[in-house]
């Protein structure tokens, strides 16, 4: 059930090429059809920092972190610190947000998961959010308080997955190469985020029509938050 103490927060999660940045138009603008005032945010990973969108401000941080993660003693590590990071300055913004907000993540704790997972590590609270990394803001009340209402997770197969990609794209062996990697721990990550219990979770299957994913997507909402 939602914090009420706090806007409503729902995370798409998934790994690349399941959907997540297209169904999350289709969200954002079917709540703000409804009247809400949706924000797009990153749950999980990095963000340009370009300032093209009110969801990622202008950040010389954020556009050197990749390298700042490649040159840290411990990538994983690096990983945890943008994670923090990311949920601190969601913070931030949902203290901004009116009264009709909604906060809307795109990759949130399944990503997370399966990053421990790959790091060789059991999907823990510590693990996901504060080994190895310094006292930095969010405290870990904000932390949890930060953890979606519903993180809904696209899967789909590797092969569907890999079929997605363009292969004349200059980075095709590197995303080729990725979703090999990580398709298989991005499904174990939902079901040990799942395990948490920090909200609800559903698993929609990211092969149909994205019309049919965005009903499902808007079904598994209504059933956990009263919008």
């Amino acid at each position: 059930m939602p914090n009420n103490n706090r806007p409503p927060i729902i995370a798409l999660d998934g790994n690349h090429r399941t959907g997540k940045g297209t169904q999350l138009d289709i969200l954002s603008g079917s709540l703000t059809d409804k009247g809400f005032s949706p924000l797009i945010l990153r749950g999980d990973g990095t963000r340009p920092g370009k300032g093209k969108t009110e969801g990622d401000p202008l950040s010389s941080w954020w556009q050197n972190f990749k390298d700042y993660a490649n040159n840290h003693e411990n990538a994983y590590i690096a990983w945890r610190i943008g994670a923090r990071t990311l949920l601190a300055e969601a913070a931030v913004h949902m203290s901004n947000l009116p009264e009709n907000g909604i906060i809307l993540f795109d990759r949130g704790g399944v990503s997370r998961s399966q990053m421990t997972l790959q790091e060789g590590l059991p999907v823990t609270y510590e693990n996901l959010y504060k080994k190895g990394v310094p006292d930095i803001h969010p405290d870990e009340k904000m932390l949890l308080a930060l953890q979606p209402d519903i993180t809904i997770h696209l899967s789909a197969s590797t092969e569907a997955l890999l079929g997605r990609l363009d292969k004349n794209d200059p980075k095709y062996e590197f995303r080729e190469g990725n979703i090999r990697q990580s398709n298989e721990f991005f499904e174990a990550g939902f079901d040990a985020y799942a395990a948490l219990g920090f909200g609800a979770t559903r698993r929609i299957w990211a092969e149909g029509s994205i019309e049919s994913m965005a009903d499902k997507i808007k079904d598994a909402i209504i059933s956990e938050i009263d919008l």
